[in-house]
């Protein structure tokens, strides 16, 4: 079993998946962990990237290697980037089919947290304007990747878990 859990940076993504993976025992990876973001960008806080096909492709063979180890996982992602130019980029929908999941799950958060989070975090101050923007995208495209999957679609703000870790565990 493999669970998406996609939203913008500073959402609580990270959160919700250790959440999620201390009360179901299911192992929660990052992406930009698995896909070595440390070797892609020299600036860990840089949050552009230069190529998203090639930064998918390292994130898809990453996977394939964590797959013969684990036969359920959380992956903590994105639906969208930023890219080169600072623009919201949709990640294609072959990489979430290459990635199999049997759940999407889109973190969503008020504006105003992810702004102070992503301050405190990367001390970076990003537009309130083009987070709210990514968000919409990212909420808009998250339920058309489910769709198109044909998988269960959550969505949870604030951290509310009940719905999920439900369907989950059944």
């Amino acid at each position: 079993m493999v669970i998406f859990v996609g939203g913008i940076h500073g959402s609580g993504k990270g959160t919700l998946c250790k959440k999620i993976s201390s009360q179901t025992g299911i192992p929660h990876f990052i992406a930009s962990v698995v896909l070595k973001w440390s070797e892609v960008s020299p600036n860990l806080q840089n949050k552009n990237v230069v190529d998203i096909p090639e930064t998918q492709n390292r994130l898809l063979l990453g996977l394939e290697k964590l797959k013969e180890k684990h036969q359920s996982y959380i992956l903590d992602g994105h639906f969208c980037l930023f890219n080169k130019d600072g623009d919201v980029e949709k990640i294609s929908v072959e990489v979430f089919e290459k990635i199999y999941p049997n759940f999407i799950v889109l973190v969503s958060a008020n504006s105003d947290k992810i702004t102070a989070r992503l301050k405190a975090r990367d001390n970076v101050k990003y537009s309130e304007l083009i987070l709210k923007q990514m968000q919409k995208i990212e909420q808009e495209y998250s339920k058309q990747v489910a769709q198109e999957l044909k998988i269960p679609y959550f969505q949870v703000i604030d951290e509310n878990l009940i719905e999920l870790l439900t369907a989950i565990t059944n």
